[in-house]
């Protein structure tokens, strides 16, 4: 579950799936994605960590630069686990009619709450 949470987490940042989208491109080094996203190479390098720790992202060290890529084997890991997680809600069930699967208390109070809100509407038109 851990693992999930730190996935979700590093996608929950615009600047994030920024790099993601270049990184589909082809793996890239700090600089160039910092240049690209006009971002300081500090903040990218923050980003980039989240990203690698969450396992989405993998570095290759390349003479003095560090060049990030998707790690796709990763990724696919974590798609099939989240479809596990995610499936129901991805494709629901089509919805039930009325009240079929609520506790008949909560039944009766809606309907008592829905008849109060209508009266209520009601009576600022009139």
């Amino acid at each position: 579950m851990q693992e999930q949470v730190r996935f979700l987490g590093a996608l929950s940042s615009e600047p994030r799936i920024r790099m993601l989208m270049l990184l589909k491109e082809h793996p890239q080094c700090v600089k160039a994605l910092a240049e690209r996203l006009q971002m300081t190479q500090p903040a990218v390098s923050q980003h980039l960590r989240v990203l690698k720790d969450a396992g989405v992202v993998k570095a290759n060290k390349k003479g003095n630069w560090m060049h990030y890529e998707i790690d796709a084997i990763a990724l696919a890991s974590m798609g099939k686990s989240l479809a596990e997680v995610f499936g129901g809600w991805i494709s629901p069930p089509p919805a039930g009619k009325g009240d079929a699967n609520c506790p008949p208390k909560l039944v009766k109070e809606c309907k008592t709450q829905g008849s109060i809100q209508a009266t209520a509407r009601r009576g600022r038109k009139g």
